[in-house]
């Protein structure tokens, strides 16, 4: 199945390595929401605070763009999902 006008919004690769080289920091995050009620919300104002250039910030908006990608490669080719029939894996 080819996807031509999706071409215009897949303008680069995604930056595995910024990913990569914060991994431990993202997890703890990730932890940190999951065992400690720390809201998503409250995370990302605490990066805005300091700054967008943060590199942990960038790698979590990046790892935001692979979820993103998933999403898309299997909503994309499947009507089940389009009708929010898709239930859950």
């Amino acid at each position: 199945m080819t996807y031509n006008k999706l071409e215009s919004v897949m303008t680069r690769p995604i930056k595995w390595d910024l990913i990569k080289d914060n991994y431990e920091m993202i997890a703890k995050i990730a932890v940190s929401i999951a065992e400690n009620g720390v809201s998503p919300i409250a995370v990302l104002r605490r990066f805005n605070m300091y700054s967008r250039r943060n590199p942990t910030y960038r790698a979590i908006l990046e790892f935001g763009k692979v979820v993103k990608t998933n999403f898309l490669c299997e909503y994309l080719p499947s009507p089940d999902l389009q009708r929010g029939l898709g239930g859950s894996k």
